[in-house]
């Protein structure tokens, strides 16, 4: 399903697109009395580059409606059937969530932006805590060669607490935090999440895809954040997407629809962690959103620009 993020801009085509029709009338109208002047035959290939022209603009406008696929995913998660109120019940559980921060040198590239991934980290962990329920509770671990403990607490003490973190480690060892995180979610009563906010260019320990998969199969979800565009971390990235574990790119979105992904990550996985637990019963859809059409739209729209500049049209 395709869904428009900004559909009020097409009341913007509905006036643009007469006002382009008008005006290739109007061109047209004095191109052909020009032609007559001349006493020179219409050429075809004119047409066909205007056409490209309009059609480009089009294309644009209708790129900046941000038309985004939807994919929504509907399931029935099993707890407690006497309990109704599900949203004041999410509201006053306590969950635990372990946010495990990458703490290596290469947090300190930018991918041609002016902005580290670790400051990229750093916004969607404050983004993330936001979304909370007051009565979570966080455990911050940064992690590099040795995962070391930052925080264990409420989101207002471990709020400052992030600025302790720091990307100066030579190694990333992501199975080694795994394995301290997931020691810590199975000694707590609360119901977990594991949320993984890294680069993804692990150079230390093993592969940790099986781990990240058996976490998550154990009735602890996992959230992987992507940072940055590090090519070490695409077959990571594709083998946890089609093992069904939640996975966000940050580079691949607007502030606008991260803050709404955000929003929908932390909600989803607070709701598996008490499914996990039995505590809920409840019909749960979730929607999946990618970006292709706009991207489609913009490229299109580039390729006819480009093939209207033919002969200097």
């Amino acid at each position: 399903m395709i869904k428009l993020l900004h559909p009020e801009m097409t009341n913007v085509m509905l006036i643009i697109i007469p006002i382009l029709t008008l005006l290739y009338i109007y061109v047209y109208s004095r191109r052909r009395t020009l032609l007559k002047l001349l006493n020179q035959r219409d050429n075809i290939l004119w047409h066909i580059i205007q056409a490209s022209k309009i059609a480009s603009i089009i294309l644009l406008l209708l790129a900046s409606t941000l038309p985004v696929t939807v994919q929504t995913i509907q399931f029935t998660v099993h707890g407690n059937p006497e309990e109704t109120e599900i949203k004041r019940v999410m509201y006053n559980i306590t969950a635990l969530h372990v946010l495990l921060i990458d703490e290596s040198k290469s947090m300190q590239y930018t991918d041609g932006t002016n902005i580290t991934r670790f400051v990229r980290a750093l916004n969607f962990t404050y983004r993330y805590m936001n979304y909370l329920s007051p009565k979570d509770k966080l455990l911050i671990i940064g992690f590099s060669e040795y995962p070391r403990k930052i925080c264990l607490g409420n989101i207002t003490f471990c709020h400052p607490k992030l600025l302790e973190l720091s990307p100066d480690k030579r190694y990333s060892d992501l199975s080694a935090a795994l394995a301290y995180a997931y020691s810590y979610v199975t000694a707590s009563q609360y119901p977990a999440i594991i949320v993984i906010v890294s680069d993804g260019a692990y150079n230390e320990g093993g592969d940790p895809y099986d781990e990240i998969v058996s976490i998550n199969k154990s009735g602890y979800p996992v959230l992987f954040v992507r940072i940055g565009l590090d090519k070490r971390a695409d077959q990571l990235v594709e083998e946890l997407t089609a093992s069904n574990i939640y996975v966000i790119n940050i580079n691949q979105f607007t502030e606008k629809l991260l803050n709404k992904l955000t929003e929908d990550a932390a909600r989803q996985m607070r709701l598996e962690a008490f499914i996990s637990k039995k505590l809920l019963e409840v019909k749960v859809s979730k929607e999946v959103v990618y970006p292709y059409p706009t991207i489609y739209l913009l490229v299109a729209s580039l390729v006819l620009f480009l093939a209207s500049r033919i002969e200097g049209y």
